[in-house]
Formats: structure tokens, sequence, C-alpha cells
């Protein structure tokens, strides 16, 4: 059997030699003709590192034709056909983005909606991987049961890999498609509104910009209109009706984002990208319920005897965006459910507390303008006993670095905690003054007690003078 088994592994190799040279030449006519004089070479791999097949190659070649004349002569059965990762060709074809392509296979063979390859990812997984939008509006419109292409092997779902890669315009086009994608959670127990709220730079708050760049991001239109030739062709042939002159700012952006100055191009996808996941941000946190404290590992949290101040896994998305001063999911949250303040993390620390350890200056802004009832959790302390001052005085890499020199440093760390003393003044006001009372009730006693310590060591020294003699 090995025999026979070896002797067909040297046979197909063979077969395919010919085959692999016209596919390294591009040389397609040379490989239907290949095909068409033994069809049995569709089954076998092609000498690559991927074990690819004969319509796999096709489909890097990114040649529909060559693609249509060789599904002829396919087996009826494309699904198995599959490289060395399970990739089948529809797999291929997803990951570039061919929508032609992925129409002609789906024609062929149906059934390719639904393979998964050895990680568990369907052809839509992989497009929203690879941020084909395109594709991903295609197969999410032919397929037909959804549970197969919302998680892979892993446990990752299809929004969390675009999140991840922030891929957030495939983000959105998904969760048009499945609206329950927002409540599912990865192996840590992370939903997207988590992952979100944990990346400061897809954010406007997380990109400091100086005063030139900050008027042309004004200056820049703030729809995601990705068909810009179009827009600026309908502005010039509609010049009488004022197109240039009521939108000269949109009209410079639109005209010369794409092919004029880099520095604008740049800016101008940077906008589109905090727009994006500013929606996405905006979807995700009607549908999370981390908010309230539901997600296990909170509510008793261990006693632990370090102070480490790596984020929880399971922590809330309003601390985590606080932490990293994301302010605009903080208003986002602050917005819909004000009482997400009194939400604390496995170390039973607050947005307070966080603020104060992280310098987040724009964070406590936000919290002076909070109704007085919610002021309360200011004075709350955490897992190892600190107040919101307690962490405003550690020294970490959050110290505040907005002035120069040792001296202008301390000065800003010395106005940080004095600006923390409207929340935690409370707490000392009612935990020392019973303390300052009482020893000002016993001052008295306190200067007795000094003075018979003095007399005491008076005498004492007195005796050892007479006893040496002299």
């Amino acid at each position: 059997m090995a025999e026979a088994y070896e002797g067909r592994e040297m046979g197909s190799v063979v077969r395919t030699a010919k085959v692999y040279e016209a596919a390294i030449k591009k040389d397609w006519e040379a490989l239907k003709k290949y095909c068409e004089e033994d069809n049995a070479i569709m089954n076998f791999p092609i000498m690559t590192g991927a074990r690819s097949t004969v319509l796999h190659i096709a489909v890097y070649s990114k040649k529909v034709s060559l693609v249509r004349y060789l599904l002829h002569l396919a087996p009826s059965a494309l699904c198995e056909l599959v490289n060395e990762r399970g990739d089948t060709v529809l797999h291929e074809a997803a990951g570039v983005g061919n929508v032609e392509m992925a129409k002609e296979l789906i024609g062929s063979d149906k059934e390719l909606l639904k393979s998964t390859n050895k990680r568990g990812e369907t052809p839509l997984f992989r497009a929203a991987a690879f941020n084909q939008t395109e594709m991903v509006k295609f197969l999410a419109s032919a397929a037909v049961d959804k549970t197969t292409h919302r998680t892979r092997t892993d446990g990752t779902s299809i929004l969390h890999i675009t999140v991840l890669s922030k891929f957030f315009d495939t983000a959105l086009e998904l969760l048009q498609w499945d609206v329950t994608l927002p409540n599912i959670k990865d192996k840590k127990g992370m939903t997207c509104f988590q992952l979100v709220a944990n990346m400061p730079s897809a954010f406007k708050s997380g990109n400091p910009m100086n005063i030139l760049e900050e008027l042309l991001y004004l200056c820049l239109p703030d729809d995601d209109n990705n068909d810009d030739e179009k827009h600026v062709t309908s502005c010039q042939e509609d010049l009488e009706g004022g197109c240039g002159r009521s939108r000269p700012c949109q009209y410079f952006s639109y005209s010369n984002g794409r092919t004029g100055l880099p520095p604008i191009k740049r800016l101008w996808d940077i906008k589109k990208q905090q727009n994006r996941v500013l929606r996405l941000a905006r979807i995700l946190h009607v549908a999370d319920d981390t908010w309230m404290g539901t997600t296990p590992g909170w509510g008793k949290p261990e006693k632990k005897d370090e102070r480490s101040q790596a984020a929880p896994s399971f922590e809330p998305p309003i601390i985590s965006a606080a932490r990293n001063g994301i302010i605009e999911i903080v208003d986002l949250i602050l917005a819909e459910y004000p009482l997400a303040t009194e939400v604390v993390n496995d170390r039973e620390e607050n947005i307070f507390h966080v603020a104060a350890r992280c310098r987040r200056k724009e964070i406590l802004d936000r919290l002076e303008g909070l109704p007085p009832q919610l002021l309360r959790i200011g004075r709350k302390i955490n897992i190892d006993g600190d107040s919101i001052l307690h962490q405003a005085a550690y020294q970490d890499k959050h110290q505040l670095r907005d002035r120069p020199g040792e001296a202008l440093h301390m000065q800003s760390e010395i106005q940080w905690f004095k600006r923390l003393h409207w929340a935690a003044v409370p707490i000392y006001t009612i935990a020392c003054w019973p303390v300052t009372i009482f020893l000002v009730l016993q001052f008295g006693l306190y200067l007795n007690i000094a003075w018979f310590t003095v007399s005491d060591l008076m005498r004492s020294f007195l005796r050892s003078f007479i006893d040496s003699g002299h």
C-alpha cells in the first residue's frame, strides 16, 4: 500500500510539473491545454509551499476568464480542493476581494459558502479579516446560516477580528448583517466594545495635533464619502448652483485629498477612520451591558499583595476608556448611563481612581460636572485602601510631563494633587475631625508626659554624673 501511494504521489508530481512551469511563466494558454489533456490534474496539488491546486493558482492570477474556463474541467465538489491551510478556492477569492470571481465559484458549488479551513474560518470570515468590504457585502447577502460565520475555532468572532485589525468600515458592514455580533465574547471574555475602549490611537482624543493640523482637520468633511471623484465631478458640472462657493473647504479637501498634498490626504484618512470608529462605538455601547458589572470576575475581587497597575482582563469599558483617556467613549456611556460611574474593576477602582492615577485631566473635567449625589464615588477606596489622593501621589509612567524641568514638573504634580481635593476632602473631614478633637482635648496630658520625660532624663544624667565622682 505504501509503495502504491508513493508511486501515485510521484506520478502526480511529474504530471503537475508542466502546469507549475506554465503558471510561473504566466502562460495561461499552456495551462489550459495541460488541464484539457488531463482533467485529473485538477485534483492534485501543484508544487508550491502551500500545496495549492490549479484553481488556487488561477485565483491568484486574478483572471476571471481563466477561472471560468477551469471550472468546466474541475470536479463538481469544489469543497474538496483545498491547500495546506485547508483554504478552498473561495477562501482565496475572498482574500483578494474579487467579487466577480466569487460569483463564478459560488455558481459552480454553493457549498463553498459554508466551507471552513483548518482554523474554522469561512470565506466570509476570511474576507472580513482581509478588510475586503465589498466582498463581505456580497458573501453576507449570499449566506443563509449566520451561525457558521460568526466565530472560528479559537473563539474569535468575525467582528473581533475586524476590530482588532482596525477595519472599522468592514465592522460597520458586519453589524448591519448580524445585530447579535456585539454580544459575542472571545475566549478571554472580552466584548468588542471593551476592545475599542483600549484603542486610544483610533480616536481623536488619542491623536494630539498642532494648530495647523487642527485647522485642516476642521476644514475636512465630516461625512465618510468614498465616492470622491463623483462628488468633484458633480460640483464642477453644477457651478451655476454655487456648489464650489457654498462649500469651499470641502471642495478643497475632496479634490486634493486623494491626489493632492500627502499631508492633507493623510489627515483626511485619519478623520475618516476616527468617524468610523466613533460610529462603531455608538452602536456597540448600546448593546453592551458590561457597565452593569455583569462580567464574571467582578464583585468579589481577590486580595493582592502587589499593586499591579496592568489593566484587568474584565475591566469595564468606562474604566478602560478613562485609563486610556478616550473621552469620546466616556461621554457616550455617561450620557446614556450616568450610574456607570459607580462601576469598579477587580481592584475596586472606579473612574475617579483611574483618572487620578493616570493624570487624565480631560476625564476629570467631565466628572466635575456630575450631579452632587454621584460625586460620592470619589470618596471610595480600592482594594489596597487607597483613595484618589493616594492614586495621585503615585509616581509612575503616568507622571505629568507638560512642563520642562524637575521643578516645574513637581509644581504640576502638586497642582494635580490639590485639584483632587474637591472629591477627596469629605473623606478626611469625616475621618480626621474626631482624631483632631481628641488630640486637642488631650493636649494637657501630652505636656505632662513631655515634662516628666525631660525631668527623668535630667535626673538620670545627674545621677550618672555624681556616680562618676565628678
